[in-house]
């Protein structure tokens, strides 16, 4: 019988809409190649600053010095950390094995394959001289050098060419794909610095979104006195609104074409191409056209996700769980709640060994490939009950997961507590080619709570049971803190106010309480003051400033930086998602 291929995938934020349809891409071709896809997932991008949870998560692209990796499909683009991503490419590069790198500037070590922005933003660009006719057009571009940049803006300028339109370097802009470029822009034509357009270009529907805002705010219509256009719908969360004129990107072909040539790359051959529906722009009204509403309706399975997030965090399942007592009790509690997973066909659940050794030191709990693991839990839509108990190194993973009878699809997720290492979740949508969305990270989230609380009792116990009093007293005496922290964070918490109450020194203090919980003080304060942020934020009209002072922060800038680290947005951009939620209910 002819060997399987197994390509790993090493990405980030694998819940992003157009990460979702380049992995969906590279699992349909990988399957037309009767090849296994193991993603090597971390829930987030490592946008700084970062926390050592979320720093570890990287520790998971440790997995593909495996031997049962045959080559690798990489997206850099979304891992923005240049530490994680200089350490990835020479761990990629040290196997010894091919890389394909998704849209990423040419590197010195690995094949590239990029979609084609040229083509696609001229087509948008053509929508506006021909349809609309006009003569006065802007672009607002990416940051200089990049390729994505730089694709856009030539498209731009030969289109204009093309037309005999003026296009000079007055007529564009690098930018930053992001929000503060617009807003220099809107105030620059307002304030008359910049000739006024009749539309502006953006290279991304973030620039587009933010510069019809900020064009509002100084009396300048859209589409009536200047038209916008997006590109990409990729950054945002949600769909794009039906008023955005934009082009929705073929990521699932960028994901096929990358598989076909790391499939070449191994065999020397060509593989069937499978079949990818055409990119076209999405016309809104932003541009002066009229929107079919229907055209611009909200998929099914966007629909059907939402619906299934609304009920895992309506659910009792965080509580549930963390009221298990045993590792077994909280495997059968967790199945009971995999329902709540859209589209799932197989979730697997593996522990390390010395997590299994409930009660151990922190320190054994560290990601190692040659750690051995325990598969636990098995659960299959279909019911086809597999489960196999014996411990095998976590290097064999793939091998383990591998489907004599048909190729396979898995998400590996690590499951940790900063760099509590405690073991893998691993999900599939079997034949489908999908991605997982934000609620399975609130999913994981909840597993992991769950198996550190049980790692925390366990050492309560076994301190208790060797009759050792003092660590005993500390743990109650360090609960009784915890707890109090968690009910008044914006206090001014001293580290040596607190070792004087407690009559410890302060190495002790940070390296018991560390032991206990998992994290540090300084970690759980800003966690609980971040909590009490948001339930403000929520239910409350006071102002961001009103509220970091509430939370216990002297420095509104320092706030509004740890709130970022945490929650990936700004307090005003949490307020606006949460409100915005509710209300659409």
């Amino acid at each position: 019988m002819k060997k399987r291929m197994t390509f790993g995938v090493v990405a980030a934020e694998c819940s992003r809409e157009y990460t979702s349809q380049v992995l969906g891409g590279i699992i349909e071709q990988g399957f037309a190649c009767n090849a296994d896809i193991f993603i090597l997932s971390a829930v987030n991008n490592f946008q700084p600053p970062v926390h050592t949870q979320k720093l570890c998560e990287a520790d998971i692209y440790k997995l593909a010095l495996s031997d049962c990796f045959d080559g690798f499909i990489y997206d850099r683009n979304y891992i923005y950390n240049k530490d994680i991503v200089n350490k990835t490419d020479a761990l990629l590069k040290s196997t010894g094995k091919p890389v394909v790198t998704l849209d990423s500037a040419p590197h010195k070590y690995f094949d590239n394959i990029v979609s084609n922005d040229y083509e696609a933003f001229g087509r948008l660009a053509e929508h506006l001289i021909t349809d609309h006719g006009y003569k006065k057009i802007f672009c607002l571009t990416g940051p200089k050098d990049y390729t994505q940049s730089e694709e856009r803006l030539r498209a731009f300028i030969d289109t204009m060419k093309k037309h005999r339109l003026s296009c000079d370097s007055f007529c564009y802009e690098y930018g930053d794909f992001w929000k503060d470029s617009p807003q220099r822009l809107a105030r620059k034509i307002a304030a008359g610095k910049i000739q006024k357009p009749e539309a502006v270009m953006c290279a991304n529907d973030v620039m587009a979104e933010t510069l019809i805002e900020e064009l509002g705010k100084c009396g300048i219509r859209v589409p009536e006195d200047i038209a916008v256009t997006g590109y990409d719908c990729s950054d945002s969360e949600e769909p794009t609104v039906s008023w955005l004129t934009t082009y929705q990107k073929n990521g699932f072909s960028l994901g096929a074409e990358a598989v076909r040539k790391l499939y070449s790359k191994l065999t020397g051959k060509s593989c069937r191409r499978v079949f990818t529906k055409p990119d076209s722009p999405i016309i809104g009204c932003s541009c002066g056209c009229a929107v079919n509403a229907r055209a611009n309706s909200i998929p099914r399975d966007r629909k059907m996700k939402k619906i299934y997030a609304d009920r895992l965090l309506q659910s009792n399942m965080l509580f549930d769980l963390l009221h298990c007592t045993t590792v077994p009790e909280l495997l059968i509690t967790l199945s009971g709640y995999i329902h709540l997973i859209y589209g799932w066909r197989r979730f697997r659940l593996l522990l390390t060994e010395p997590y299994l050794r409930l009660g151990g030191r922190t320190s054994e709990l560290k990601f190692d490939t040659d750690v051995s693991v325990k598969e636990l839990q098995w659960c299959d839509a279909a019911r086809d009950e597999r489960l196999d108990t014996s411990p095998f190194p976590l290097w064999q993973l793939p091998q383990h997961f591998s489907d004599s009878r048909f190729p396979a699809a898995y998400y590996i997720n690590p499951l940790h507590i900063n760099d509590s290492f405690y073991g893998i979740a691993a999900l599939s949508f079997g034949k489908k080619p999908r991605t997982f969305d934000k609620s399975y990270i609130h999913y994981l989230n909840f597993i992991t709570a769950a198996l550190d609380q049980l790692q925390s009792r366990a050492a309560y116990r076994r301190s208790r049971d060797n009759g050792a009093v003092e660590s005993t007293q500390l743990y109650e005496a360090l609960c009784e803190l915890r707890n109090n922290m968690h009910d008044t964070p914006e206090r001014e918490w001293s580290i040596d106010a607190i070792c004087k109450s407690i009559n410890v020194s302060r190495s002790y203090l940070q390296r018991m309480y560390r032991q206990f919980f998992g994290r540090s003080i300084f970690e759980e304060l800003i966690s609980c003051r971040i909590e009490k942020a948001k339930r403000l934020l929520i239910k409350t009209s006071s102002s961001v400033s009103e509220i970091a002072e509430l939370c216990g922060y002297a420095s509104y800038n320092h706030f509004v930086r740890q709130f970022k680290g945490s929650e990936n947005m700004t307090p005003t951009e949490y307020r606006k998602r949460s409100r915005s939620g509710r209300g659409g209910k």
